[in-house]
Order: structure tokens, then sequence, then C-alpha cells
């Protein structure tokens, strides 16, 4: 599996000191309108780079082999929208329309013939079309190395990200993510392959009240209908332990489970042109009730992509 097909962007845009904590600590804040993409594959962040392409082997002892059946470097951009019933995240429950877009860059290589090590960066935005007080910028730069060790894989992940609010408030959020993770993958004998990972990192943030410790795991099913449609679909648990979320305001430590689901359907046009569409439902409960929440979201879009 490449490394950045769970590639995470935290979208999350918050507030900083620029804003009473008070703001913060409420219910559809800008930073829980985002929160429920972290860890859930969706069309908006397509696979970036060929490996789990059968046409694409890296079970090539010549690394000057493998170079040349696999390029490089790869960049490309991403376009779509989002049919949200729960905007703010919260129990308000208002539905928006929301424009997706992203431009990306990164390159990916078999190192010692063993480690896979893939470099990325990407910059992109949210725009809503009923509360644009949600619309957010980003910059992402991440660095993810994988090893495979006794049949399951094995990685390690440096993550940053820059998340800019762009309404009212120009607050901006800081994240650097340092995590690892276990994954494997089962190939069925009716062409269904299944994959597990579990997942655990530490979040350090500007401001300080968003670091946390995360811990998450998935199975995903996919499926290949033709050469051109493909169907994946699984669910993802999530806890997150935040260290001191404004314990001076609220009185007591904010922890998160998240429960979600999630079905994509995938349609290659040419091998430089994709489309999708997404359907992700999400649980939340919380330690502090205002957390609670659950949304749905549809979300159709297209990438643009090549490598050389």
């Amino acid at each position: 599996m490449c490394p950045f097909r769970t590639f995470i962007l935290i979208l999350a845009l918050v507030s900083t000191g620029l804003l009473p904590c008070t703001t913060l600590a409420q219910p559809g804040s800008p930073n829980e309108a985002a929160r429920q993409r972290d860890t859930v594959p969706n069309p908006f962040n397509p696979t970036r780079t060929t490996e789990g392409d059968p046409a694409v082997s890296t079970d090539i002892d010549d690394d000057l082999l493998l170079l040349a059946e696999h390029d490089i470097f790869f960049a490309g951009a991403t376009a779509g929208v989002e049919i949200t019933n729960n905007a703010f995240v919260d129990d308000t429950k208002e539905n928006d329309l929301v424009g997706l877009g992203e431009f990306f860059f990164g390159a990916e290589t078999l190192v010692g013939e063993r480690v896979d090590v893939t470099a990325l960066i990407a910059v992109g935005g949210f725009r809503y079309q009923d509360f644009d007080e949600l619309d957010s910028d980003y910059f992402t730069a991440g660095l993810v190395a994988s090893t495979p060790v006794k049949g399951v894989t094995v990685g390690g992940l440096l993550i940053y990200d820059d998340i800019m609010a762009q309404g009212d408030s120009a607050a901006e959020l800081t994240q650097t993510r340092i995590g690892t993770y276990v994954q494997d993958t089962w190939v069925l004998d009716n062409g269904l392959q299944l994959t597990g990972r579990v997942q655990i990192a530490r979040v350090l943030a500007s401001p300080s009240d968003y670091e946390s410790n995360q811990i998450w795991a998935r199975l995903t099913g996919s499926y290949v209908l033709s050469p051109q449609v493909g169907l994946v679909g699984g669910v993802v648990c999530e806890y997150e332990a935040y260290d001191d979320y404004f314990e001076d305001i609220t009185g007591e430590s904010r922890d998160e489970f998240t429960v979600s689901g999630f079905l994509n359907l995938r349609y290659i046009f040419n091998p430089n042109v994709e489309a999708f569409v997404g359907l992700v439902y999400s649980q939340n409960e919380s330690s502090l009730d205002q957390f609670d929440y659950s949304i749905t979201s549809l979300t159709p879009s297209i990438s643009i992509s090549a490598r050389f």
C-alpha cells in the first residue's frame, strides 16, 4: 500500500490567542468543522502514487530497473465539492456545500531495496457556500517511510500542517504529527482485497491546547469491478486524548472516540485522470458533551496527476 494512500490532512480550522479561549471551547468553532476528515480516506485525498497497482512491481532486486518502471516524482491537482449535513460538526445539523481544491507535488522511491520513502508537499483550501466563517487554506509537508517486517508493513511518518482560517478571525494552527503504524493486506479468492492498519501518533501544536495523543485502527476492503472502476469501503475507529484542552475553562479533560464508515467509488478515465465519489458517516463521542456529533458527507471530485 502507498504510504500516502492514507496521508493525513488534518484540515482543522482553529482560532489562536487572537480569539478568546471561551470561543475555542464551544461547539461549532472552526476547528471542529473539519475534524472528521482526519483518518477517513475520501475521494478528495486520492492515491497519489502507483504503488499497489498490479502494473507496477516493487519486488525487483535492481534499483535501476525499479526506477525505469516506476517514475520517482509525481504532481497533480484535485477539485471537488462536499455536500454535508453538519457544517459546524455539532448538534445544529446545518447543511452546506463546500468547494475543495488541492495542488500537490512529491517523490517516492525505494531505498536499499526494502524501504519505501515518500515525501510530499500540498496546498489547498475549503470554501463554504453558506458559512464562509469556516473557510480555510492549508499547507502540508510530509515524509513517510515503510518497510516489510515479518510479513507486515511497518512505517513511520512525520507530517507538518499549517492551517489558516480565512474567516473574520484570520487565525492559524500549526501541527506536527510524529507517528508509526503497522499494516497488512490480504487478497481473497473472490478478488476482494482487505487492508488493516493500526497507527499511533503524537501531535505537537501551536497553540499548545491542541496537542494530543492519537491511536486509530482501520479496516479497508477494495474490489476491482473493471479495469476502470474500483470500489473501496471500510470502517475507522479513532481515540484522541488532548493534553490540556482549555481545562482551566472547561474544568475537565477532553477525550474523543470516533467511529466512521466510508464508501468510495473510483473511475479511471486514463492514467492521469480519475474521478471519485465518496460517502462518509462519522459518529463522535466526547468527554465534553458539546463535542458529541454525527455527520454524513457526500463528496464527488476529480484528480489530475502525472508521474515523471
